[in-house]
């Protein structure tokens, strides 16, 4: 269960989160949530903080970003932990870009249709989220960067199906 704190935080962010619109000067990513946890090491991490990429985000991975951040690692407690979530999401707050619900909705219904689904059904709302960037942005300019296998195959799946569609990366592979 998401602490009270975090999840406020995650509407506050929703709330305040620039809209994901057509531009053909991004470049919008979109992260799985342990890349978000560890792209301070590469120089995906770079390029992030200087606005060369902008990461887009949704309801459902904000929330799963808040969880994963706020567990407990090692001797931490809950409340260091919570502290140290909110902290980062503050800060992942500032940098993305939110497609409107509609689109996150009309991204959902293609991928159903095309029958492009994760194994992992966790992760399909990663899956999603770059339907819609890419419907919004191009599929040029939209990459999907993530390690995790299922959420991989599924995006492969995704690309033959739109004979193209968004780049699929391993973080370690990104370049500008």
């Amino acid at each position: 269960m998401l602490p009270p704190e975090l999840y406020a935080a995650v509407k506050r962010i929703e709330a305040s989160a620039a809209p994901l619109l057509r531009s053909s000067a991004e470049r919008i990513v979109i992260l799985d949530t342990h890349v978000v946890l560890e792209c301070t090491l590469w120089r995906l991490g770079c390029a992030l903080k200087a606005g060369r990429i902008v990461p887009a985000a949704s309801h459902e991975t904000l929330l799963e970003l808040a969880g994963v951040a706020a567990r407990p690692v090692k001797q931490m407690l809950e409340a260091e932990a919570a502290a140290r979530a909110l902290t980062m999401l503050e800060r992942w707050g500032k940098l993305i870009r939110m497609p409107s619900k509609d689109m996150l909705t009309e991204a959902a219904q293609a991928l159903d249709s095309e029958n492009v689904r994760c194994r992992d059904p966790e992760d399909q709302k990663f899956l999603i989220l770059t339907k819609a960037a890419a419907n919004i942005c191009g599929v040029g300019s939209t990459a999907l960067i993530t390690r995790d296998k299922l959420l991989r195959k599924a995006a492969k799946k995704l690309r033959a199906a739109e004979r193209g569609g968004a780049m699929l990366l391993l973080p370690e592979d990104f370049t500008e």
